[in-house]
């Protein structure tokens, strides 16, 4: 998810094969957001939004671009840390 230049990502787990919010048993924070998603959000001219992909032998697979995003069944608790970074991407307007 991202909002201006502030990005925030974690990886969904789920016992099924296909991850949606509806069973997703854990998440967890990733540190680093792949150079191709970066260039795939100033070529698709997206301030804000969420990246839905995978990673495929080292690199990103696309599988959705929302301009959209949702919390799907995060709590807002939970989902407070990641709302305070990606407030503070309103400086780039």
């Amino acid at each position: 998810m991202f909002f201006g230049e502030r990005e925030t990502s974690t990886i969904a787990y789920s016992l099924q094969p296909v991850v949606k919010s509806r069973n997703i048993v854990r998440r967890e924070p990733l540190t680093e957001i792949p150079a191709e998603l970066r260039r795939l959000r100033e070529e698709l001219g997206f301030d804000f939004g969420k990246f839905d992909y995978a990673m495929v032998d080292g690199r990103p697979v696309l599988f959705d671009a929302n301009r959209t995003p949702s919390l799907g069944r995060l709590s807002r608790e939970a989902f407070r840390p990641r709302a305070e970074i990606l407030a503070a991407g309103l400086a780039a307007f």
